[in-house]
């Protein structure tokens, strides 16, 4: 699937949302592919929502970041979602109107990168070592407030910063 592609859908996704905050999010991940992603790329496997009525927006947040590693733009099941400088790492998006799936402990990565939404704070990503050190809510959902020590700024800055978010 092409960007335009994407983006189209998005557009209409958001039309046919009638929460503001999910509305929100959903610019916010049309953002970050507009910026990211380049025009000519093509992306496979990502998933539509449940209704079929748009896309994964996780999905698209973790090809994004995985644009930004150069690596390939494809969401595949593999045990992890992208190498950075050598290290597996596993890819969460978590946002105040949807929070990340819980974390397949059986994997075997370096580290995990949440990166969370929120329209008060803002975009963030925290680089956390291990899943027992992600935070999470009482059905084991990555919440979008993590510890601050985790708090990976230039990441953020790289990520979120570009489109003003």
């Amino acid at each position: 699937m092409k960007k335009q592609t994407i983006l189209s859908i998005l557009a209409s996704q958001k039309k046919l949302t009638k929460k503001t905050t999910r509305q929100d999010v959903i610019d916010v991940v049309s953002k970050l592919v507009d910026y990211h992603i380049k025009d000519n790329a093509e992306i496979n496997g990502l998933s539509t929502t449940r209704s079929n009525s748009g896309l994964n927006l996780g999905e698209l947040v973790e090809i994004v970041i995985k644009s930004k590693f150069r690596n390939k733009l494809d969401k595949d099941n593999k045990q992890y979602d992208a190498t950075i400088k050598g290290e597996k790492v596993e890819i969460k998006w978590s946002t105040s109107d949807a929070y990340a799936h819980t974390t397949n402990t059986n994997n075997k990565v370096d580290y995990y990168l949440i990166a969370t939404y929120t329209k008060k704070e803002g975009g963030n990503i925290f680089r956390i070592p291990s899943a027992s050190e992600i935070e999470v809510n009482n059905q084991g959902r990555a919440i979008t407030n993590q510890k601050a020590k985790y708090l990976d700024r230039n990441l953020t800055r790289e990520i979120f910063g570009v489109v003003g978010l």
